[in-house]
């Protein structure tokens, strides 16, 4: 028992390494279309496929123009950060 928390603390005692990319962002993709869905299926009374298809397609597009433009933003910030 005290064995398994020594190694729950270590953990927390020692940042894990995660390898992270560009090309790492695009698992945000996959994330937010499953986010969509699962809104749009309990949001909506009746699922009509063809109406639930575009609501989903809409909010998808939605969040990832939304991070597209919260990342702009804070790429600006961290620039104009490291211009001083």
């Amino acid at each position: 028992m005290w064995n398994s928390c020594y190694i729950l603390a270590e953990l927390f005692s020692q940042p894990l390494y995660v390898p992270t990319s560009a090309l790492s962002l695009l698992w945000a993709l996959p994330i937010c279309l499953s986010i969509a869905v699962v809104y749009k299926a309990i949001k909506m009374e009746t699922i009509r496929p063809k109406i639930f298809v575009r609501e989903v397609l809409l909010l998808f597009v939605t969040i990832i123009g939304f991070l597209s433009i919260v990342a702009a933003g804070l790429l600006g910030v961290a620039c104009l950060a490291g211009q001083f």
